[in-house]
């Protein structure tokens, strides 16, 4: 199935930083896994691929960005931020024009953003904000 080795490393981020710091939100951000669905058998038929296209349209009518970083704490950070932005990616996945300009508008206006690629870099990445 695509795209489930980043689901995994989400949900494992999720796990810890639920059990790390459970004071503190963090949101799934990113609609990616909304936009193509498979069917019950993991597959990407015509079916579940006109039913991701259709999904698509309902979160972009409803205001989900594309592009919009996977994870997000809102929270101040401890150097004075105001949130902090998390991009999942896998082996030597790369950032989409859309996420690049998520990215850009993020720390612009005052929020940290980082990609990461292991549950040590989201430890690392979440520590070192928060502490």
């Amino acid at each position: 199935m695509p795209n489930q080795p980043e689901r995994d490393l989400q949900r494992t981020c999720n796990r810890y930083f639920k059990d790390a710091y459970p004071h503190v939100r963090m949101q799934a951000g990113g609609a990616g896994a909304c936009y193509q669905t498979p069917d019950e058998n993991g597959c990407f038929s015509k079916i579940a691929k006109r039913a991701g296209a259709i999904r698509a349209r309902i979160l972009k009518a409803d205001g989900v960005s594309n592009g919009f970083p996977d994870l997000f704490i809102y929270h101040p950070g401890a150097h004075g931020r105001m949130g902090l932005a998390i991009e999942l990616k896998i082996g030597r996945g790369r950032l989409s024009e859309a996420q690049e300009a998520w990215a850009d508008y993020l720390t612009q206006c005052g929020y940290d953003f980082v990609v990461v690629r292991t549950i040590e870099q989201f430890r690392a990445a979440v520590d070192d904000y928060l502490s």
